[in-house]
C-alpha cells in the first residue's frame, strides 16, 4: 500500500477507505492494561497490518507516496474512529487511541509527527474533554501520551512565529467556543493538560478564554460559581509570569477575585 500514491486519486482514496473500514477493527489490540467499562486490553499488538503498511513513513527516507497514504489513514481514523457520539468513549476510540500510539513509538522523524498533529488534535481535544467528566481513566491516559507526542513533536518543528501554530490556536480557539457554555470547568481541566505540554500555546489564546469566562459571569453573576474560578486559577498558575500577570489584571478589575 505504501506505494500507492493517494493524493491526487479519488478512487484510490475511496478503495483505501474502505479498506480501513472493514478491516482496521478486526485485528486485535492486546495487552494488559485495564480500561474499565470500556474494555479489558490496551495494549496494541505489533502484528497489526496497518502498522506494517505504515512502517516506510516512520522512517527517515520515507517516500512522498508513502507520507500521504499515512495522512489519509489518520484523517479516516479520525473521521471515522475518532468522533465522540453521546458523550461517550467507545471502544473504537480506545483501539485508535493505541494504534496512533504505537504508531508514533515507531516514528523516528519528529517532522512526520508534527505534520500528524493537524490532523490529530482536535479529535484529542474533544476526547480529553469526554474523560474528564466521565473518569475513564486509561483512556484519558492513553489520550494524553498521544497529544504529548504530538506537541513535543510540533514545538520542535515549529518556531513560536509559525503559521502551523496559527492553526492549533485557531482549533483551541474554536475548542473554546464550541464547549466553555456548557462544560467549562471541563474545558479548563483540558486546557490546563494542554498548558503542561505547551505552556505558550495555551498563553496564546488566554484573551479568548477570558472573553468566555467574562461571557459566563455575565450571564450568572460574579462570584456565584467557586469552582470555575478555582480552574481558572490553577490554569493561569501553570503559566508561569504570563499566568500571573492575566491573575493581577483581572484583580486589580475585580472581575473575577
Amino acid at each position: 500500500m505504501a506505494l500507492l500514491e493517494c493524493k491526487r486519486d479519488p478512487y484510490l482514496q475511496r478503495r483505501i477507505k474502505d479498506i480501513v473500514c472493514q478491516y482496521f477493527l478486526r485485528f486485535p489490540m492486546r495487552g494488559s492494561a485495564s480500561t474499565g467499562s470500556i474494555g479489558a486490553s490496551i495494549a496494541c499488538s505489533t502484528n497489526h497490518p496497518f502498522l506494517t503498511a505504515l512502517q516506510e513513513s516512520c522512517t527517515p527516507n520515507a517516500s512522498d507516496a508513502a507520507r500521504n497514504l499515512r495522512l489519509l489513514m489518520l484523517e479516516l481514523l479520525h473521521s471515522n474512529y475518532l468522533v465522540i457520539t453521546n458523550n461517550q468513549i467507545s471502544p473504537n476510540i480506545t483501539t485508535s487511541l493505541v494504534f496512533l500510539k504505537e504508531l508514533f513509538r515507531r516514528t523516528t522523524v519528529t517532522e512526520e509527527i508534527a505534520r500528524n498533529t493537524f490532523v490529530l488534535f482536535s479529535a484529542l481535544l474533544d476526547i480529553l474533554l469526554v474523560c474528564d467528566s466521565s473518569a475513564v481513566t486509561a483512556v484519558k491516559k492513553l489520550a494524553v501520551g498521544v497529544l504529548q507526542a504530538m506537541l513535543t513533536a510540533f514545538q520542535q518543528v515549529h518556531d513560536s512565529s509559525s503559521g502551523a501554530r496559527v492553526t492549533l490556536q485557531t482549533e483551541l480557539q474554536v475548542f473554546i467556543s464550541r464547549h466553555f457554555g456548557t462544560s467549562y470547568i471541563s474545558v479548563l481541566h483540558v486546557m490546563e493538560a494542554v498548558a503542561v505540554l505547551y505552556r505558550s500555546l495555551v498563553i496564546d489564546v488566554m484573551p479568548k478564554l477570558l472573553d468566555e469566562v467574562y461571557n459566563v459571569e455575565r450571564k450568572r453573576g460574579v462570584g456565584t460559581d467557586k469552582a470555575r474560578r478555582k480552574a481558572v486559577c490553577k490554569l493561569l498558575h501553570h503559566l508561569g509570569d504570563e499566568g500571573k500577570h492575566f491573575i493581577e489584571i483581572m484583580q486589580e478589575e475585580g472581575d473575577l477575585f
